[in-house]
């Protein structure tokens, strides 16, 4: 998949997001309360829905020991990661400018562009990343360019998903 396929998925994406979160009321707790695992799961069921394929296939990266399980069939000892934790650097910096009215479809896709990376790992890589203090957060000096940066601190191994293809 080249560079201005990804992007024109990302522009999707920016597009359907940006209509979701335009649309919530805010200030209403209850409606907020009942969102709550909708917000959170929105972007990647939307990746996944764009693709139409088991989750493992849309993953722009793989460790070399997911795809060792995955191709002897162990799907569930697979994780479907996002290199950059969403919620921290991307869900969050889009629903606070939503809350404000700051927010831009032009925001959106900048931040896809530059930190939507999903890597199929396995459960033992899942839980390095976890005794690291690295599952949901970058490192604490981070660059913000790196986008491997979790990986690279625990030794973790990936390379290009070879089943990554468009439809």
């Amino acid at each position: 998949m080249n560079e201005q396929e990804i992007n024109n998925y990302l522009q999707i994406m920016s597009e359907t997001y940006y209509k979701f979160l335009t649309s919530i009321d805010w200030n209403d707790q209850n409606l907020l309360n009942g969102l709550k695992e909708g917000k959170g799961k929105f972007l990647s069921n939307l990746w996944l829905s764009l693709f139409n394929k088991n989750k493992y296939s849309c993953a722009q990266y793989i460790s070399f020991k997911a795809l060792d399980k995955l191709n002897r069939n162990f799907k569930k000892e697979l994780v479907f990661e996002h290199v950059v934790p969403k919620r921290l650097y991307i869900q969050e910096e889009c629903e606070n400018k939503a809350k404000n009215n700051e927010l831009t479809e032009t925001f959106i896709c900048d931040l896809l562009s530059k930190y939507w990376i999903i890597c199929t790992i396995t459960r033992e890589e899942n839980d390095l990343l976890n005794k690291s203090g690295l599952k949901d957060k970058m490192p604490f000096n981070w660059d913000k360019e790196n986008v491997f940066a979790r990986y690279d601190t625990i030794s973790l191994k990936y390379q290009l998903n070879p089943l990554f293809k468009i439809r």
